[in-house]
């Protein structure tokens, strides 16, 4: 008996029938899901968050929480209502909060907070527990740079707190010797005679002991090493010109250890024209070259 050659295509008959049965099961699928592809109005509800259109079901999402605030303004709505109802909540939590609609849980990334969530939830009167919130925990991969990122924002915070203290610091010093009339006079070539206060590391290390005892002379100096002249100029400008003053840190360079004088002058009176070469005299008129 001579083999008989197998075709792996069918006969054309067989193809035909085989068209029509995905067909029939096909139709039979779509006729099963109508209720959910295929829905009418009075299935869904549309609900407005603050311009977000949500779309959800009546039964069994919103009936499974008879007394959450959704379910109760579904079924005050009218059935044939076209417009959404607006529902004053946070768009980007009203998800979650669905969820706990379908589920009776909710899962959350690291970002939300879990206050944030009960929070929106009692407003909407769904019966959420802290035990009802899943939070995924940080990824491995994320926790170094989340950690350093922490770092730096207390290393700034750290900085601008050790500034704020310097300028303070030299603030006091300053309407301390205001108010005893430690004024001196300032000579520059340019300007002429002209008055100013002058603030230096002994009058800053004595107003540190007035702050607590245990401060010795070197404890602002060693702070002050730690930030940049100019930085403590900028935290005092606004308040020395709020004051009446204007404020010259000299010969204080960016970065040097040892603290120079603060001259602050009367408002418009800074000879900045010979910034630098002029004279100080104290009370008794007596000369020192301005370093």
């Amino acid at each position: 008996v001579g083999a008989r050659s197998i075709s792996s295509a069918p006969p054309p008959h067989t193809a035909i029938l085989l068209a029509r049965a995905a067909n029939a099961l096909r139709v039979s699928s779509f006729e099963k899901l109508g209720h959910v592809a295929g829905m009418s109005k009075a299935d869904t509800v549309k609900f407005n968050v603050s311009g977000h259109i949500f779309e959800v079901l009546r039964e069994p999402t919103l009936s499974l929480h008879p007394d959450s605030l959704l379910n109760q303004l579904a079924q005050e709505a009218d059935a044939d209502a076209t417009d959404p109802i607006f529902v004053e909540a946070n768009p980007d939590l009203f998800p979650l909060m669905l969820d706990f609609h379908r589920h009776r849980k909710i899962r959350i990334s690291l970002a939300v907070s879990k206050d944030a969530v009960l929070r929106e939830a009692a407003v909407l009167n769904l019966p959420v527990e802290a035990d009802d919130i899943v939070q995924d925990p940080c990824p491995v991969s994320l926790l170094g740079s989340c950690l350093g990122k922490v770092a730096d924002e207390i290393d700034k915070s750290m900085r601008s707190n050790r500034i704020a203290l310097v300028a303070d610091i030299y603030k006091a010093c300053l309407v301390r010797k205001v108010a005893a009339r430690n004024v001196q006079v300032f000579y520059d070539h340019f300007c002429g005679y002209t008055k100013c206060v002058s603030v230096d590391a002994s009058d800053v290390a004595e107003e540190a002991k007035r702050i607590h005892s245990s401060c010795d002379s070197d404890f602002v100096p060693k702070l002050a090493s730690t930030i940049k002249g100019s930085e403590v100029e900028s935290a005092l400008e606004d308040w020395s010109r709020q004051h009446g003053f204007d404020v010259d840190r000299g010969q204080w360079e960016d970065g040097l250890e040892r603290m120079g004088p603060l001259r602050f002058f009367k408002s418009g009176s800074h000879p900045a024209a010979g910034k630098g070469k002029g004279k100080v005299f104290g009370k008794q008129g007596e000369g020192k070259n301005r370093t």
